[in-house]
Formats: C-alpha cells, sequence, structure tokens
C-alpha cells in the first residue's frame, strides 16, 4: 500500500515525491521503476526492427502522431520511436525535397506572378508555362534546353501597351552589422 501511495499520482499532482523520499528514506530509482514495468530485452528488439522496417519502406501506411507510433497492432510513444530510429535513417531537410523554395526559383515565381497580372501570359502556373516550352518534365536534357525536339521552344509574352513592367525579386546584398563593439559584414537576402 505505501508503494501505491508514493508511486501515485497525487504526489506527483502535488509536488510532494521529493519530501515523501526524503521522509522515508527511498532512493528516487526505486520510487519511479517500482510503479512502471520494465519491458523485457526481447520486446525492445522486436519494436526496434519494427521501426526500423516502417522507417526502410516507401508506403508507409502507419501513423506517427504526438500521441505516438500506430502500426499493425502496435503502439509506442512518440519519444520511443525516436530512440528505436536507426542512425542511418537520417531526419529529411529541405534539400531532400522536390520542390525549391530558394531565391532563383522564387524570382522565376514573381516574374510569371507579374506577367500573368499584366496579361503577358496566359497561366500562373510555372509548371503549365514549362510544359509548353518542354516534351516533359522528367527528362533532362528537356530541361536542359539540350533536347533537340523542344531547344527551340520559347514562351511568347505579348505586352499590349508597351509599357515597362516591374517585379519583385530577392537578391542578396551585404550589410554592416555590429554587434558587442565588432563591426561585421553579413550577407542577408532582401526583397
Amino acid at each position: 500500500m505505501l508503494s501505491n501511495v508514493i508511486v501515485g499520482r497525487v504526489l506527483k499532482k502535488y509536488g510532494l515525491g521529493a519530501y515523501a523520499r526524503s521522509v522515508l528514506g527511498i532512493s528516487r530509482r526505486y520510487m519511479y521503476r517500482k510503479g512502471r514495468s520494465v519491458r523485457p530485452a526481447g520486446v525492445i528488439s522486436r519494436m526496434k526492427t519494427k521501426v526500423k522496417a516502417f522507417l526502410e519502406r516507401d508506403d508507409k501506411q502507419a501513423t506517427i502522431t504526438r500521441n505516438g507510433y500506430e502500426s499493425e497492432g502496435n503502439k509506442i510513444s512518440y519519444s520511443m520511436f525516436c530512440k528505436l530510429r536507426p542512425f542511418w535513417i537520417v531526419k529529411p531537410t529541405e534539400k531532400d525535397r522536390d520542390t525549391c523554395l530558394g531565391q532563383l526559383h522564387e524570382n522565376l515565381n514573381y516574374k510569371i506572378q507579374t506577367s500573368y497580372k499584366e496579361n503577358m501570359v496566359h497561366s500562373k502556373d510555372a509548371n503549365v508555362l514549362i510544359n509548353e516550352i518542354v516534351c516533359t518534365q522528367e527528362n533532362k536534357e528537356c530541361m536542359y534546353r539540350e533536347c533537340r525536339q523542344c531547344e527551340d521552344k520559347q514562351l511568347s509574352f505579348e505586352n499590349a501597351d508597351g509599357k515597362q513592367v516591374l517585379w519583385n525579386m530577392w537578391k542578396n546584398q551585404r550589410i554592416d552589422k555590429e554587434k558587442d563593439g565588432k563591426k561585421k559584414v553579413v550577407n542577408k537576402t532582401v526583397k
């Protein structure tokens, strides 16, 4: 009964765990381990194998949520899922995506958006415009303008008014910055 009180939520709720340990002379390790069930090594090994298999396959049928990982009837906490992740499986970064939100692509999008507003092109979607000048987007030669069939194709920009068109663009700019009495030149991307 004493262990139920010590490990119980009442002590945790009112912050009396440290006080109870000091008065009763019970170690922290005993107090917190007593109430938890310890998983056998075989269970951890099987869970590690399942997490590895999940991360290595392409069709992720399971779900990972804030509350944990669920797949084929297995459920473990998110923190345990992260601990069991093999070291060679790294978290994806921005450069791993198929799309890019870099300066070069954003500047192209600004040109396309402005051209569309000025009725110079018929679509504001870059993929639609690209498909007009290449055979296929999956072919490297087409996208690098090395394909014999589509290398000479160009978009037709129609500016009936003849007025000058301005658009935003991102560019790198060197800025002098002072920190802790030291002057420093930093590169900053500005619009």
